[in-house]
């Protein structure tokens, strides 16, 4: 089996210990850099979140002026940017 290290670990089931290990979320671009640590939700930008700050953003954007989710899209994209480029030009 695979602990013998006479067949490599088929990519399915790695990315599966993966997202077991690491709580990984996702698996498109979107969701890439956000991963669960105990009960928060770890954002690219590196900020923990828990269930009720998810809850009341969602709130937030809902009753907010219809106008300003152009402006959100805007800022989250501006975010994801960012902490691509800080994860980049991190020491390794």
């Amino acid at each position: 089996m695979w602990n013998s290290g006479k067949r490599p670990i088929p990519p399915e089931c790695a990315r599966l210990i993966r997202m077991y290990e690491r709580r990984e979320l996702g698996v498109g671009k979107n969701w890439k850099d956000f991963k669960m640590v105990g009960e928060q939700l770890i954002l690219p930008t590196n900020q923990a979140v828990t269930p009720q700050q998810i809850l009341i953003a969602v709130g937030v954007l809902e009753i907010s002026a219809p106008n300003d989710y152009s402006y959100v899209k805007n800022i989250l994209r501006y975010a994801r940017v960012l902490a691509s480029y800080e994860a980049k030009n991190r020491p390794s």
